[in-house]
């Protein structure tokens, strides 16, 4: 049998928090994806509370990984691995790459520097360098070619150079450009200089054109002798203009009473247009426009009186607002008046105080009230009504109704009704009738039903009463119920007894005991309950209680494992006495006890489930037998152990330590 060791592992990246020295520990977290992943740890060092030192990477997938790849190929972001021939197929160092017989670089335009340290050399080894190009710098490699084709022009050229620069030059610099092979000649740059009444200068440069641009000189312009046609020979202000500062050598300024500009504010006193008026703000004292004045914007009067002549004034709105400027709690009416020339004012005016609407009169001096008149009212009204009304009145009037009414009236009327109502009125009138008297015609009225009555002659000049008489139920007058007697009725809807009469009481009441029977008159006799033996009757409210009676007995529990119970009855079965008795049989008063004892744990010992054990009753020799099974990897039972590899210690195993050593 083979034994399996395992080590710490985890999913978890990095090592564990706690790591023995020489201990192992694997993190199987993908290497890729997380950092420390796929790494295999070791504890070294001394331990602090079971922790060694420290915590070192040995070695993992994230290693091999890097490795797992063909031998003598360049890998990304795995080592290098030469091949056979220690050799590898390409190698790429900063913006260099080395491939076959090829250095090259990466980076575009850059140089390739070989640079040896101190005074080292570049050394080829007796070997051309081959594809070089042309010279540019005076430290450039010079090819054969290049050398053989240029070599006796160059020292040409630089005599030349020499024969120029020992030369002398008047106006004119010759120069000799070894660099370029060339010979330059500059011709010094002449100065054209204008002086007089007008001044300007020019340089020519390398005799080339040139412009020259004079100015006037200063003070050299007579008017008027040096000048002809119109000149401005002073200036002087008008109405509403100033001129400041006026001289020949002078700045006039020419100012008028306001400023003009686009974004300033302009005052004139009378504003007259024909045409269209066009303008975002427009401040004048008087405006008038004989076309039409159109407004694309809000219009604002900030004066205290606006005026339109007009015979038609329409206004889009469907809510025209007064006393826009009212902030906080109302404190003023609001309404319109109407001009009405030589007579009195009118108005329409929302009362504050009274929270209505009113018209108003004006006589003079102050506004009073007036009659509203309108064609048709609808909403409660509160207030006197001076004409006729025409049509009905839904709701309640209060106040004075001075002229006729045609039409219903359905509602309540409290106050004076002054002239004739012509249709039915619904509701409550309230109030006096200033001209009726009395009925144009005498009415009988009869009232009729449960209750009856008549009135004769009602013309409503006096006050008149009538006595109502209840119509008889069928109900025979009289006493109902008795002491042996209940009364029975009938009731109507109206709460009228239709019918009454009487139903007798039961008073016999008949008992028996199953054998013996007795008749107990309710009104006369009176039935006892009365105890028998062990019993007694007590009487309390509405009930009547029976009790067992005591006996000797003591109240308790009897008998018990080691004793038994005993007892005396009376003849109606109850308990008159109670006692304990000790257990004493002996064993050899009991045939078979032994064997029927132990027959019984035999198959106690039978019935009972054993789990590695076996338990066996031998009734022939009187014995139980014990056997533990022997260890397997199934079965827990009795095994041994090695005590090189094993330690045991009450009963504990514990795997001995296995330490490799120290190198």
């Amino acid at each position: 049998m083979s034994t399996i060791i395992r080590i710490k592992r985890s999913t978890t990246a990095g090592d564990p928090s706690t790591l023995a020295d020489g201990e192992l520990a694997y993190s199987a977290a993908d290497s890729g994806a997380v950092s420390g992943g796929g790494r295999l740890y070791i504890g070294i060092g001394a331990e602090t509370a079971g922790d060694a030192a420290s915590h070192l990477v040995i070695g993992g997938q994230y290693f091999t990984d890097k490795l797992d790849h063909a031998i003598g190929t360049l890998t990304a972001s795995s080592a290098i691995i030469t091949d056979a021939d220690n050799k590898i197929d390409i190698l790429n160092v900063d913006n260099i790459t080395l491939n076959g017989n090829t250095i090259s670089t990466t980076d575009l335009n850059g140089n390739l520097t070989l640079a040896p340290n101190g005074t080292g050399n570049i050394v080829a080894s007796n070997k051309r360098i081959t594809s070089v190009a042309d010279p540019v710098n005076a430290q450039d490699v010079v090819t054969k070619a290049y050398l053989e084709s240029n070599v006796n022009l160059e020292y040409i050229q630089d005599d030349i150079g020499a024969m120029i620069a020992g030369g002398t030059q008047n106006g004119i610099t010759v120069t000799y450009d070894d660099d370029g092979d060339a010979i330059n000649f500059n011709v010094a740059d002449p100065t054209i200089t204008i002086a007089g009444d007008v001044a300007g200068s020019a340089t020519m440069t390398d005799l080339g054109d040139v412009t020259i641009t004079v100015a006037q000189q200063a003070d050299s312009v007579d008017l008027g002798t040096h000048t002809t046609g119109n000149y401005v020979a002073s200036l002087v202000g008008g109405t509403g203009v100033t001129v400041g500062a006026a001289g020949e050598s002078a700045t006039p300024t020419i100012t008028i009473g306001q400023d003009v500009s686009t974004t300033a504010n302009v005052t004139f006193n009378d504003v007259t247009v024909d045409g269209t008026l066009t303008s975002d703000d427009i401040t004048a004292a008087t405006m008038t426009a004989s076309g039409n004045v159109v407004v694309q914007g809000n219009l604002t009067v900030n004066g205290t009186t606006t005026t339109v002549n007009s015979n038609t004034v329409d206004i889009g709105d469907s809510i025209l607002l007064l006393n826009s400027d009212e902030t906080g709690a109302a404190s003023q009416n609001g309404g319109f008046e109407i001009e009405r020339g030589t007579d009195e004012n009118v108005r329409f005016v929302w009362d504050e105080t009274n929270d209505t609407f009113s018209p108003q009169l004006f006589d003079g001096s102050n506004w009073g009230s007036t009659t509203l008149t309108a064609s048709e009212f609808i909403g409660p009204l509160t207030g006197n009504v001076t004409g006729n009304v025409t049509g009905d009145i839904t709701g309640d009037i209060t106040g004075d109704v001075t002229g006729n009414v045609t039409g219903n009236v359905t509602g309540n009327v409290t106050g004076n009704l002054t002239g004739n109502v012509t249709g039915n009125v619904t509701g409550d009138l309230t109030g006096n009738a200033d001209t009726a008297t009395a009925w144009a015609t005498a009415r009988n009225l009869s009232l009729t039903g449960d209750a009856t009555a008549t009135l004769s002659g009602v013309d409503g000049t006096a006050a008149v009463s009538a006595a109502l008489t209840l119509a008889a139920s069928g109900v025979t007058a009289g006493s109902y119920g008795s002491a042996t007697d209940i009364p029975t009725f009938t009731v109507d809807a109206k709460g009228r007894v239709t019918a009454a009469s009487t139903v007798s009481v039961a008073t016999a009441l008949d008992i028996t005991d199953g054998t013996n029977n007795n008749t107990v008159d309710l009104l006369s006799d009176t039935l006892t309950f009365t105890g028998g033996t062990g019993l007694t009757s007590t009487v309390g409210t509405d009930q009547v209680t029976f009790d067992l009676d005591d006996t000797a007995v003591s109240a308790g529990s009897y008998g018990n494992a080691t004793t038994i119970s005993t007892f005396t009855v009376d003849a109606q079965g109850r308990l008159t006495a109670a006692g304990t008795t000790a257990i004493n049989i002996p064993s050899t008063q009991i045939n078979d006890f032994t064997e029927a004892a132990q027959d019984a744990m035999g198959s106690a010992i039978g019935a009972g489930a054993q789990s590695n054990i076996t338990v066996s009753y031998d009734d022939a020799n009187n014995a139980v037998d014990y056997a533990v099974a022997t260890a397997t990897t199934a079965v827990k039972g009795v095994a041994s152990f090695t005590s090189d590899n094993f330690t045991v210690s009450a009963g504990a195993v514990s795997i001995n330590n296995v330490d490799g050593g120290s190198y």
